[in-house]
């Protein structure tokens, strides 16, 4: 049988547990070997249930992933499938998250369970679903094992010593049939589209969208009640959506199993994910890094007495993230203006008009055209043009864009996140991929991950890695547990390259086409920086964290070059001593290490960083050009020298 991707991992190794959602980003997770803290509802719960007409929890093939664990002796790992009322092995690590909505029936997971020995998890290969419970697609995208054959995983043998008898059923799982499938590459039914909720604190970002997210999400009936029966016994019925969302955001943080796609919910047109939660401390970070960039920011403006002028005064928080959103080169705005309910009148229209007004000033100086982003009045809480016209709203008569791409309008918000435009794929671009992860998989070799952001990436390609300067041949490319037969812009996928050792790459290296403008190590660059958040003066020599694609590297202020209007650009001052907040310069930065950066105007995910210290973002830039290290030949591999001879 051919060797499957994860076969023979240790459980020291480090592990990529992959959110199975088409795009969605690369979960990380260090195995160690499980032990069962709690099964969920058996199947005789389940038995129950159905005795007394009530309808099991259901599972789904539309956001399924993968819990992975490791037998004691470090043997073949096991896949562990369960629905919402499914077992599951949970890893006491907290870092290996087992989730939900594994998209194999609760059978899977009675099968889980009934393998296990008293003691502990059984030591049996990898559990795969029953043939009969399989959609008929090509790959093996349901399959329990990812493989990077395409071969199905080794099924357990019914006569085997370790494999219990299966479990009476309830009922029989339902099979729901897979989207539409073309060999070699994902089905997608719906884009994904990537958004980012911004806005001052207590504008009402997690309730708008815990609002967004529990009428159009994932979140089963259920986890809502016991939530909602919380809320209402602390005392904060009236935080019902933000609860929802603030609990599921503990939990996450506490490692509990939760599935990601509460972060997801669909509109008629898109699958939406929400990049970062709400109110999150790294929020400004994770969006800058650029690893999973939004396609459109919501800019959530509080529309209360007081909370619009606090939010938009100079020390708020909505100039900073329209600004920053901006800069980041998000060029697609959502404005809701929230808590209608509570303006003097309640809904009132002149409110309405005032907020506009200044709003559209504001993000036209920032560099947005007011013409092409919808203004939506809602109440985040009450649902007021949420999903529908509200009728408490009779004089918005909607809301109207106007763009090159075609005039859109509507009235509610989700009818607004369905005018936004998909982003554009550059596959025209030579070969970008910034490396989020490198694994050492046994009977495999080295697999790094990381998100296609340019260019094309196909199995057989000679490929280079900067700033390491190793070139190799790429054996095969994986995305969702399925063999690509190319990978496109967008695409978070797992590739493996032959002769190259986990130790000569890492994380925040760049891969690209050996032979169409390879990436290279930057000497120095320079870059248009503005100073967000600094209390002090910065001067040359400054030597601050660069975040910038996924690297994470010290770079130094070598010479601020000239002080510019952050608005026009123009020059206002040569060799400025110093830069204080709220300044804009040009500066030439040189790394403390060896980093691979492009300059905006090519490769835009790579020319765009943030300026972090003292635990926060203290500014933000983008790279005008990039003076190149000529490093020599640097090392080719014996398959890529083949390969090259081979004319690939």
């Amino acid at each position: 049988m051919a060797s499957s991707l994860l076969e023979g991992v240790k459980s020291t190794d480090r592990l990529s547990v992959w959110q199975l959602w088409g795009g969605g980003g690369v979960r990380e997770g260090t195995v160690s070997q499980p032990r069962t803290l709690g099964r969920g509802a058996s199947t005789g719960d389940r038995a129950r249930r159905a005795e007394q007409g009530e309808s099991s929890p259901d599972w789904s093939w539309g956001s399924p992933s993968l819990g992975v664990s490791i037998s004691p002796d470090g043997g073949v790992p096991s896949f562990t499938g369960h629905g919402a009322g499914g077992g599951a092995l949970w890893a006491p690590h907290r870092h290996l998250r087992l989730l939900d909505r594994v998209g194999l029936p609760p059978s899977s997971a009675g099968q889980a369970q009934a393998g296990e020995a008293p003691g502990g998890p059984s030591t049996c290969g990898a559990l795969a679903p029953p043939q009969d419970a399989r959609p008929a697609c090509a790959g093996g995208v349901f399959a329990g094992l990812p493989s990077l054959t395409g071969a199905s995983p080794p099924r357990l043998d019914p006569q085997s010593p370790c494999s219990a008898p299966p479990l009476p059923q309830a009922r029989e799982p339902q099979v729901v049939p897979a989207p539409p499938h073309r060999p070699g590459t994902m089905g997608k039914e719906k884009t994904h589209i990537n958004i980012v909720v911004i806005g001052h604190v207590d504008s009402g970002k997690s309730t708008t969208t815990g609002h967004l997210i529990y009428k159009c999400g994932g979140i089963d009936k259920r986890t809502i009640e016991k939530f909602e029966k919380e809320a209402a016994e602390m005392g904060k019925g009236s935080f019902k959506y933000a609860w929802v969302l603030d609990k599921l955001k503990a939990e996450r943080e506490r490692g509990i199993t939760i599935d990601i796609s509460l972060w997801k919910f669909e509109t008629t047109k898109y699958y939406i994910t929400i990049i970062d939660a709400p109110g999150h401390r790294d929020f400004i970070k994770n969006m800058i890094t650029g690893t999973s960039q939004a396609d459109c920011a919501v800019l959530i403006v509080a529309a209360g007495v007081g909370e619009f002028e606090a939010g938009i005064s100079k020390n708020g928080q909505t100039r900073e993230h329209a600004l920053l959103a901006y800069t980041l080169g998000v060029k697609q705005l959502i404005v809701g203006v929230n808590k209608m309910d509570s303006t003097e009148p309640a809904y009132s229209e002149k409110r309405y008009d005032e907020i506009v007004k200044e709003v559209s000033a504001y993000i036209k100086k920032i560099g947005y055209n007011p013409a092409t982003v919808p203004f939506v009045p809602i109440s985040g809480w009450h649902g007021d043009n949420m999903l529908e016209p509200s009728p408490n709203m009779p004089w918005f008569k909607g809301w109207k864009v106007e763009r090159k791409e075609g005039n859109a309008s509507g009235v509610s918000l989700l009818e607004a996140l369905d005018t936004i435009l998909p982003p554009t794929r550059p596959t025209d671009k030579p070969l970008r991929l910034p490396l989020q992860d490198v694994y050492k998989i046994g009977g495999i070799g080295t697999v790094p991950v990381g998100r296609v952001e340019t260019g094309i990436l196909r199995p057989g390609m000679v490929v280079t890695f900067a700033p390491v300067n190793i070139t190799t041949e790429v054996k095969s490319v994986e995305m969702h547990h399925e063999a690509l037969s190319e990978a496109l812009p967008g695409d978070n996928v797992g590739f493996n390259v032959k002769n190259v050792s986990v130790k000569d790459i890492r994380r925040g290296n760049v891969c690209g086409d050996s032979k169409s403008d390879p990436p290279q190590e930057a000497a120095q660059f320079t870059s248009q920086v503005i100073i967000l958040n600094h209390p002090g003066q910065i001067s040359a020599g400054y030597s601050p964290v660069i975040d910038c694609h996924t690297a994470h590297i010290a770079c130094k202020f070598a010479e601020l070059k000239e002080k510019i209007d952050r608005r026009s650009g123009k020059k206002l001052e040569d060799n400025p001593k110093s830069l204080k907040s709220g300044d804009a310069a040009i500066v030439e930065m040189v790394p403390g290490k060896p980093m691979c950066v492009e300059s905006f105007s090519q490769y835009p995910p790579l020319g765009r960083f943030a300026v972090r210290d003292m635990r926060q973002t203290v500014a933000v830039g983008v790279i005008k050009n990039v003076e190149k290290k000529s490093g020599g030949a640097g090392k080719v591999t014996k398959s890529a020298q083949k390969a090259q001879k081979a004319g690939k």
